[in-house]
């Protein structure tokens, strides 16, 4: 089994902000985000094990809780046991094996935490931070379009097989 760290957590913070500046996001509002979180992660097991973590809003401070186990925590075939267990259908469980199928374990961990990262990050706080909608649909939908960004700007493997099962996994299948 594979824990989160804060070490990994801050990698896939950093990668968020990075690409985020890439993709040409507010400087300012992606600075002011750097300096203002933190981050915690939590023993706590959650009975919904693709639960990634949460964010609590201050007023000058943001904090960032992270379980220290989810969906990618076990492997991937641990994962894809859990999600045959899921209520996706067929035809969609087939797309998303067949994804998967082109990963390693350790592929599935960084790819499912970043883009989780990315979901937090880009979807919740700097949403939040520059007075766009930031609830879970929204983010959902931020989580899936940055993916999209990095498949497309980047030409990463990774991200080109997975965005395309992401709007399955995160259930808002039509974006």
């Amino acid at each position: 089994m594979r824990l989160i760290t804060i070490s990994d957590i801050e990698r896939w913070k950093s990668n968020t902000i990075d690409t985020a500046i890439k993709f040409g996001y507010n400087r300012s509002i992606l600075n002011s985000i750097n300096t203002s979180i933190e981050i915690r992660v939590s023993e706590i097991i959650h009975d919904k094990l693709n639960l990634f973590g949460y964010c609590l809003f201050y007023k000058n401070r943001i904090l960032l809780i992270v379980y220290s186990r989810n969906l990618s925590s076990n492997g991937l075939h641990y994962a894809m046991d859990c999600l045959r267990n899921a209520c996706f259908s067929t035809d969609e469980l087939i797309i998303i094996f067949r994804t998967l199928s082109y990963l390693k374990s350790e592929e599935f961990f960084e790819l499912y935490n970043q883009s989780c990262m990315d979901h937090e990050i880009i979807g919740h706080i700097y949403n939040n931070r520059a007075n766009k909608r930031y609830d879970e649909i929204s983010s959902r939908e931020t989580q899936f379009i940055f993916a999209s960004k990095r498949a497309e700007l980047m030409g990463k493997r990774l991200w080109k097989k997975s965005y395309k099962i992401l709007p399955i996994l995160l259930g808002c299948k039509k974006i």
